[in-house]
């Protein structure tokens, strides 16, 4: 069975990923030794596109720790949809989305740039 390049390249990270904390436990690891932070993002990110289970599985980690390193991930993309509009409208609705799915949609007014900044804030930080 052919991957798909999407697979292809998830399979590749998580594997780079695998090496990495392979080469960490050979040198540094052991019960009781944590693995360092920087390895944790690296599994997280990877779990991103892969899933948690099958990256806990895959590089023997506990698969609730790496959720919770999932939730606190930065989001690496987020759209503010309308924003061009904003000065140049009496009014703008703004539809703002989250990498979880969480979604806001809000009629600003021109003089409203405040909320709108404090509305975002929040759908940010709740995602977290």
């Amino acid at each position: 069975m052919r991957l798909n390049k999407t697979e292809d390249n998830n399979a590749g990270a998580l594997e780079t990923v695998r090496n990495r904390l392979n080469q960490w436990r050979k040198e540094h690891g052991g019960p009781g030794r944590r693995i360092p932070a920087e390895l944790w993002d690296q599994a997280a990110r990877v779990a991103e596109s892969v899933g948690p289970e099958e990256t806990a599985r895959a590089l023997r980690l506990d698969e609730r720790r790496l959720v919770a390193m999932l939730e606190v991930l930065e989001p690496s993309f987020v759209e503010i949809e309308g924003m061009a509009q904003l000065a140049a409208s009496a009014a703008t609705v703004v539809e703002i989305h989250n990498r979880y799915g969480d979604r806001m949609r809000v009629c600003i007014p021109t003089d409203g740039t405040d909320a709108l900044v404090q509305l975002a804030m929040a759908l940010l930080e709740a995602g977290r």
